[in-house]
């Protein structure tokens, strides 16, 4: 049977600070007029200037990171006597046994992008880590393990460089940047199975770890897994246990 339970914690605040730096002088106004050889001119408050503002006034430091808090801690606890196991999803740089839903019931975009955000894409700084991803396709928690995750408070969101910033033709004028996740209620679930099977080496096995352990055998699965799951209210709880029981 599925299982809720919750503690409180701290939250964690990450500060992005922006980017955008100041034109290094002249008019304190726009459209201040000059005088030339050629006549007079005038300064529009149209024009693109150095700091990465667009014909709008849009300056690329508009699509800084967010402000996000507080974090959530996260736990995966097997309460049974036996040791189970539990497929995982697969984010790249490290994998989660858990699925996320937020208030509206739908997926929570909870990673972050690989090669950075629309704050490190405006200045050009958009290359990716090199190859690194995790392979590892099943976790095994023995009695009484312990799998801890968290989250930041972030969903991340589609955006568009503006035309005049720095990075759009290195990087692209598509990108992704953080926002704080909407208060409201949020579920985290688990499938976990007392058995797995389809491993190259039957039957599957490792050699668990402070608790736990993890298995890289792509045709590997949960034989018969049932769901677990966990409801929390954001951002007044900032802890949560997916119980195995």
């Amino acid at each position: 049977m599925a299982s809720t339970r919750f503690t409180h914690g701290l939250g964690i605040g990450v500060l992005l600070l922006g980017a955008c730096s100041d034109d290094g002088g002249g008019d304190a106004e726009t459209g201040a007029s000059t005088v030339s050889a050629d006549g007079p001119t005038s300064a529009s408050s149209m024009d693109a200037t150095a700091d990465g503002s667009d014909s709008a006034g849009l300056l690329c430091g508009d699509l800084d990171d967010e402000m996000v808090e507080p974090a959530v801690s996260i736990a995966v606890v097997n309460m049974r006597n036996e040791g189970m196991w539990l497929p995982l999803i697969n984010l790249c740089y490290f994998s989660v046994p858990y699925t996320f839903t937020g208030p509206g019931g739908g997926g929570v975009a909870w990673v972050g992008p690989d090669c950075g955000t629309c704050q490190s894409w405006a200045q050009g700084n958009c290359a990716c880590p090199g190859a690194a991803c995790s392979e590892d396709v099943l976790l095994y928690l023995e009695p009484g393990g312990v799998f801890e995750g968290s989250w930041s408070g972030a969903e991340f969101v589609s955006d568009t460089l503006p035309d005049t910033c720095p990075g759009l033709e290195q990087c692209g004028a598509t990108c992704q940047r953080a926002v704080q996740a909407p208060a409201g209620s949020y579920t985290l679930e688990v499938q976990a199975g007392r058995t797995a099977s389809g491993c190259t080496v039957e039957p599957c096995a490792c050699e668990p770890f402070d608790g736990r352990c993890t298995v890289f055998d792509m045709t590997a699965a949960v034989d018969d897994p049932s769901p677990y799951t966990a409801v929390f209210d954001y951002p007044s709880e900032t802890s949560v246990q997916i119980v195995i029981d």
